[in-house]
């Protein structure tokens, strides 16, 4: 039997930050009761819902290459089969992947056991730190996760009517309702 590490790293990180994201946003929406939480946490609760998320092979702006993942626009994750490899995405993070990077809050790679985390800058990235995964994930937790305030959707079919198909999927008590605007790359969730 063949293993493919980076593919499960994929899924291990996709299902970590599901879970991180329901839990902040839970908490986010406890306080708040604000409808844009309510919308992410009935989204973060539909596990095909995910890519609309977190779409997976991200392709950088007018190039073939892509980057393994990203949380909308915020995050964008670097999966690697081991820590050799890790100077090597910092590199390409900052040169091959800057067009897409540079728009991000923050950059990540990881090959599940160890991560190092950083802050995108103007200046390129800031390592935040180097650290095994329950470091990694508190980090997630409490600083990288709480810092994202909204989240860009890319315009495909699928995450129009992932939006869009049962509004009382994201619509409290039917008084309220989503309106999503075409932002040219992305849709913004307008919560009215």
């Amino acid at each position: 039997m063949s293993v493919k590490q980076h593919e499960n790293v994929r899924v291990q990180v996709a299902q970590l930050l599901r879970d991180l994201l329901k839990d902040v946003v839970d908490e986010r929406f406890r306080i708040s009761r604000d409808l844009y939480s309510y919308a992410l946490l009935k989204l973060l609760e539909s596990p095909e819902e995910i890519v609309t998320l977190m779409p997976q092979e991200v392709y950088v702006t007018g190039e073939r290459r892509t980057v393994d993942m990203a949380l909308g626009n915020k995050i964008v994750f670097e999966f690697k089969s081991s820590e050799r490899e890790f100077e090597d995405a910092e590199r390409s993070a900052s040169e091959k992947y800057w067009p897409l990077v540079s728009k991000a809050d923050y950059f990540i790679v990881t090959n599940w056991d160890k991560w190092r985390i950083y802050r995108v800058t103007r200046k390129g990235l800031e390592p935040v730190e180097v650290c095994d995964r329950q470091r990694a994930v508190e980090l997630l937790r409490t600083q990288v996760i709480p810092h994202v305030k909204e989240i860009k959707i890319p315009p495909l079919p699928q995450n129009v009517e992932a939006l869009t198909t049962d509004n009382r999927m994201i619509t409290p008590n039917n008084t309220h309702s989503i309106s999503i605007k075409n932002t040219h790359h992305s849709y913004l969730l307008n919560l009215a």
